[in-house]
């Protein structure tokens, strides 16, 4: 049996989750580096300034990520002057800002610690590092291990467009249907029939609270169905895609994780999938669909 990793990150949720900050990051150093999207950093900078007021750790600098996940932006990252004079980088922002830094500090070796703004994007949870090229072309960068430790203020969550949330309701849920189709060998490593159970979990959760947390953010309520859904969209969608990163690292070409329109593809094409999967997958497309029209999409 062929050797493989999973790294999954700790994590901290609530409207007061930056106040453990000081907590889990000590062990790591003194100096900090601050790296998201421009808007992000506005975000959190006053709220995670004070919550580190009382501690040893300094905020040596707040850096723009460069606007796009590419490999060149986070190698000029890995090349600032500021990130490599910190002992830790503090990822801030949706998931192209997350995966740029997740690269960046992989190539210098800087622990990274991730403080997702929008519930938008798995990136916070993975080790992968989802890059393009300057044609748009997709380039996948698998970082040596997962983020240290993952800080969900639900607050900031709570102001974010709902527009975030619902794309990433409806990514989590289509990826179920991914799932049943990637897991078709019946001699798979338990990691990944985790993975599987993980992603039929997600599925459940969002389905039982998804309206109600699109109807929070829209008011901008830090409430435990946003709190819920959004600890199944950046931590719990991501370990249960954790499992398909070794065929990922062997397979770019697709066969362990489709995109979305092979899934529908593949539910009008007999013969490698049984019944009982096309059904199940169908399911959960279907299921998407009813959210969708349940909350105006």
């Amino acid at each position: 049996m062929k050797n493989y990793n999973v790294f999954r990150p700790a994590y901290t949720a609530g409207s007061g989750a930056y106040q453990s900050v000081a907590t889990v990051c000590e062990p790591y150093g003194k100096k900090v580096v601050v790296v998201g999207g421009r808007t992000a950093v506005t975000k959190v900078k006053t709220i995670l300034t004070a919550s580190l007021a009382f501690s040893t750790l300094k905020l040596v600098d707040f850096v723009w990520y460069g606007g796009t996940a590419t490999r060149a932006n986070a190698e000029k990252l890995a090349a600032h002057k500021s990130v490599k004079k910190a002992d830790m980088v503090f990822a801030v922002g949706g998931g192209q800002a997350l995966d740029t830094c997740k690269a960046a500090a992989d190539l210098c070796g800087k622990p990274v610690f991730v403080f997702p703004t929008v519930a938008s994007s798995c990136a916070a949870s993975t080790a992968l590092s989802v890059l393009y090229t300057a044609t748009g072309e997709t380039e996948l960068y698998f970082c040596k291990k997962a983020p240290e430790h993952i800080f969900l203020n639900t607050e900031i969550i709570a102001q974010a467009p709902r527009s975030f949330l619902w794309a990433a309701i409806a990514d989590t849920m289509l990826s179920h249907a991914e799932q049943i189709f990637a897991q078709s060998s019946k001699q798979m490593e338990p990691a990944k029939h985790l993975g599987e159970q993980l992603s039929r979990h997600c599925k459940l959760v969002l389905e039982e609270v998804g309206e109600a947390a699109l109807a929070d953010c829209d008011r901008n309520t830090a409430s435990k169905a946003l709190e819920r859904a959004a600890l199944c969209l950046t931590v719990t969608a991501g370990a249960a895609f954790v499992p398909l990163l070794s065929g990922l690292r062997a397979s770019a070409s697709g066969e362990e994780q489709m995109p979305y329109y092979e899934v529908l593809h593949r539910l009008v094409r007999p013969g490698k999938y049984t019944d009982a999967q096309r059904l199940a997958a169908c399911e959960a497309l279907h299921r998407t669909a009813d959210l969708a029209a349940a909350v105006g999409q």
